[in-house]
């Protein structure tokens, strides 16, 4: 082979290996651009049971085993579900010991593995809480979406009945509407009807477009459909509780809702205030080169090249900034997030209290991960809802129920379980 020969075969070899590099970058800004958008269930850490009996779990010492806070554990795709309490003993270095706190199920933990149930409470409000409910459909831009419907308490001696106030919950990405079941039992004391909302691509309801998550900037249609929703049937005034993502869906009802003028106040546990900063967040802690998750980004947001992700639209990340929030926020917020938060960062959160101190009131948790405030301290949880929402009432003029604050947590971790009970996971 002559000299030039040579050349020749390796400019052809080089540009073969600079077009698969390429392509091979082009795939893996693909894949790391999907994943936040792609909507699947979160997978719930693992656990092994090693011994049970009706007192105590002994499990495999683990960060999930050991994870701060009361949380369930279910067995068998929720055949099996328990109520856990804190950790009781320390036997060997590879174990934990913690107590039960109440059985939700007949059948009892045996040694295998397990999965944790960060929201409690399983099942619909019936089995959670033995509180009736109807099962309602909310009309959509897209479609519908099943929801739970949750009649508040009867109204105090001689007071006004406060079931014109609606409570909207939102749950967070990759959740279900049981993340309400923890504040439900507050809400339902208060007299406040609650409306536990699933909104596009959720498991039941209907798909957006392009069967993709939009982390906010569209799902708020789903909200303002159940805003309007309640005022067809006697909402006067809209409380929106958001969990993460369900708090910037909160967020983005309240700065373009057409019924924003009935919301009265938002309560938002760890919510997703920036994207921009989240995402970043998430590719470092996975290691994403910086040159393909900026890759990433642009393939989201830009207009023709978010195509190449599938999604019909881009993602509107420069609307979901703390900047941007600070400037369109109208309404009255109540922010609680924990400084350990690994998930959604804490300091966009501070950051708007920050900049907003007319009208987002901060309360920052210590050890809590993310979303887990109530798990940590249930009753501490509850009165910082329950003094927002007194608060709230007496300034703007719509009734609650008295609830004494030395009652709460409203129902305890420990309470027995209800007739229809149930671990499963809906």
């Amino acid at each position: 082979m002559t000299k030039a020969s040579r050349i020749a075969v390796a400019s052809t070899v080089g540009a073969g290996a600079f077009a698969l590099s390429a392509a091979g970058a082009a795939a893996a800004a693909t894949m790391v651009a999907r994943a936040p958008l792609t909507p699947v269930a979160s997978e719930p850490p693992l656990l092994t049971v090693q011994h049970a009996d009706v007192h105590c779990v002994t499990l495999t010492a683990s960060r999930a085993a050991e994870w701060p806070g009361v949380f369930g554990i279910r067995q068998q795709g929720g055949a099996v579900h328990a109520r856990i309490g804190d950790i009781i003993a320390k036997p060997t270095p590879t174990t934990v010991v913690r107590r039960i706190l109440a059985a939700d199920t007949r059948e009892h933990l045996a040694p295998g593995p397990a999965a944790r149930n960060g929201l409690f409470w399983a099942g619909t409000p019936m089995h959670a809480h033995g509180m009736p409910f109807q099962d309602v459909t909310i009309d959509s831009p897209v479609g519908s979406m099943p929801s739970w419907l949750v009649l508040g308490a009867a109204p105090s001696a001689g007071g006004p009945d406060p079931a014109r106030t609606w409570a909207i919950t939102i749950h967070g990405h990759g959740s279900v509407r049981g993340e309400g079941l923890r504040a439900l039992p507050l809400l339902h004391a208060l007299g406040l009807t609650t409306l536990m909302v699933s909104y596009r691509n959720d498991a039941g309801a209907a798909p957006s477009p392009d069967r993709l998550l939009h982390l906010g900037a569209q799902e708020w249609e789903d909200v303002d459909a159940a805003i309007a929703f309640a005022l067809r049937h006697g909402a006067r005034c809209i409380l929106l509780i958001g969990f993460s993502m369900g708090g910037a869906i909160a967020l983005r009802t309240s700065f373009f809702s057409e019924h924003r003028d009935v919301i009265d106040s938002l309560i938002l546990d760890a919510p997703a205030v920036d994207w921009e900063v989240i995402l970043e967040h998430h590719t470092r802690l996975r290691r994403v080169p910086q040159p393909l998750a900026l890759a990433a980004r642009s393939l989201m947001t830009h207009p023709r090249w978010s195509r190449s992700v599938r999604l019909l639209e881009p993602i509107l990340l420069n609307e979901m900034t703390t900047d941007y929030a600070a400037d369109a926020l109208r309404h009255p917020t109540l922010l609680i997030h924990s400084r350990e938060d690994e998930v959604v960062p804490y300091e966009p959160s501070r950051l708007l209290a920050h900049s907003r101190p007319d009208l987002v009131h901060l309360r920052t948790w210590d050890m809590a991960s993310h979303t887990r405030e109530w798990n940590l301290d249930p009753a501490r949880w509850e009165s910082q809802i329950l003094t927002w929402i007194q608060q709230r009432s007496a300034g703007a003029g719509f009734p609650i129920n008295r609830v004494d604050p030395s009652a709460l947590p409203i129902r305890q971790p420990s309470a027995p379980a209800q007739p229809l009970s149930s671990g499963r996971r809906l």
